[in-house]
């Protein structure tokens, strides 16, 4: 008897000292732990849903910068240019496309404003702005194998124009004439496509030297054309012709950007398709155009429809 209860006091004893010594924890449960199992993926594997890439670190230097430097170049209504009635303020749809952009990236635009085009692009390869923006197509881009291009965001007319009593009545009569463009310009390209050689000279300056017959043509947009001769309608100048490529895309509207720069590229990408599908550029392309060319050119109605 006295074996029998040493033995139940024993037991006793150690049933309590374990309850003493133990956790809250039921035994059956495993204990918590913020260690990874051997199985789990080494935490340097795992990415954030939300991680912004940026392989080539261009969209992080951008966003710290704080900035969206724009080149452009300037006296060119109503893409670009400086507002009299309004304290000489910059203003046009490639202003405002531009300014759009900044804010959905949440960047402060900064503008580049050159006199003329010769240079822009080479300022943006040299890196002394991020992008550009200044109705360009991909024929400008020919040349500058450094430079990419976003997402189109409009399309523009291209025409050609002579004095009122040229005797040009086609493209093809341009071969030995002089045609007053930037010299390194896309439509200046186009010029010279069909035999014509080039002076330099921004919009302004060609339809002078039309009148004064020191030049025999100029390309340039039909929007720029037809705003000019409504502000001067005795200037002694016409449209000629239309450009009819046999790409239709060599038309539309793009911005440029260094192909270096893709993570940058890809984010403004974004923002202009966001600027699209919300209707914002439509709305611009009709502040700027009007109704009239706004609705009659397709990108910009395929676009508003959605």
């Amino acid at each position: 008897m006295k074996k029998i209860l040493a033995l139940a006091l024993a037991a006793v004893m150690v049933l309590t000292f374990a309850a003493c010594s133990g956790t809250d924890q039921p035994a059956n449960d495993a204990p918590a732990s913020t260690a990874p199992s051997e199985d789990a993926a080494p935490a340097d594997d795992a990415t954030p849903a939300d991680e912004e890439v940026d392989e080539d670190g261009s969209w992080t230097r951008i966003k710290e910068s704080g900035k969206f430097k724009v080149g452009t170049e300037g006296n060119w209504v109503p893409f670009v240019y400086n507002d009299i009635e309004d304290n000489d303020k910059l203003k046009g749809f490639e202003v405002e496309v531009a300014e759009q952009v900044a804010a959905k990236l949440g960047l402060e635009p900064e503008f580049n404003v050159a006199k003329s085009f010769d240079g822009v692009l080479a300022g943006l390869d040299a890196g002394r702005y991020d992008i550009c923006f200044v109705g360009l197509n991909k024929t400008y881009l020919e040349g500058f194998d450094k430079l990419g291009q976003t997402i189109p965001y409009g399309r523009l007319n291209t025409v050609l124009v002579t004095a009122q009593d040229s005797d040009i009545t086609k493209w093809e009569d341009l071969e030995g004439r002089l045609s007053g463009n930037a010299l390194t310009g896309g439509y200046g390209k186009i010029a010279k496509k069909y035999g014509a050689t080039l002076t330099d000279c921004n919009l302004d300056q060609a339809m002078e030297m039309l009148v004064t017959h020191r030049i025999d043509c100029s390309v340039n947009s039909e929007i720029a054309i037809r705003r000019y001769m409504d502000a001067k309608p005795d200037m002694a100048v016409k449209i000629n012709q239309y450009y009819e490529p046999e790409d239709p895309t060599e038309l539309d509207t793009i911005a440029a950007v260094r192909v270096a720069d893709q993570s940058f590229l890809n984010h403004v990408n974004g923002a202009l398709q966001e600027l699209l599908d919300e209707g914002v550029i439509y709305e611009l392309a009709v502040k700027y155009f009007g109704n009239e060319v706004a609705d009659a050119v397709p990108f910009y109605a395929e676009h508003v429809q959605k």
